[in-house]
């Protein structure tokens, strides 16, 4: 294992990707928030939060994982989430919004197909070690802008 430094590199890099996507959708109308950060990364356990209580949980995917759209999305599938981090979870996500490191585009995926998700033992080369994974299919990813039309469509 590479240690809480490669852990705390990752976290600081989520935030980063987590105030964009929260940035974005307050652009685009969407009422959202995002908990306060303590130096104790454990104790936040929520990326953003709707007004109306649920929860947007963000990914970003890194260089190696260029993509635009759902369709040009290069693997058939999609990590969503560790096993461990979404079980841990006392609010499980509405919704995934996954951001490309590359330019910032975004897809998502509803957290209602989670009975649709595959669980696989992956290697996080970035933590030195395998850990189970919800992986979904590549089809299960929309536009973000679908995502910003739901959630102003709610609001109203």
């Amino acid at each position: 294992m590479k240690g809480d430094a490669a852990v705390k590199r990752r976290l600081k890099v989520g935030k980063k990707y987590e105030r964009i996507v929260l940035e974005y959708l307050q652009e685009h109308g969407v009422a959202c928030s995002s908990p306060e950060v303590t130096e104790n990364f454990t104790e936040r356990d929520v990326d953003i939060l709707l007004d109306d209580g649920r929860v947007i949980e963000v990914k970003s995917r890194s260089k190696t994982c260029p993509f635009t759209c759902p369709e040009d999305f290069r693997f058939p599938t999609i990590f969503v989430d560790t096993q461990q981090g979404y079980l841990l979870k006392d609010v499980k996500p509405a919704f995934y919004v996954i951001i490309s490191q590359v330019d910032g585009s975004m897809v998502w995926i509803d957290g209602k197909t989670h009975p649709e998700w595959a669980i696989e033992q992956v290697y996080d080369s970035q933590l030195g070690y395998k850990t189970w994974t919800y992986v979904a299919d590549k089809g299960l990813l929309r536009h973000i802008d679908d995502l910003i039309a739901e959630l102003t469509e709610d609001q109203e």
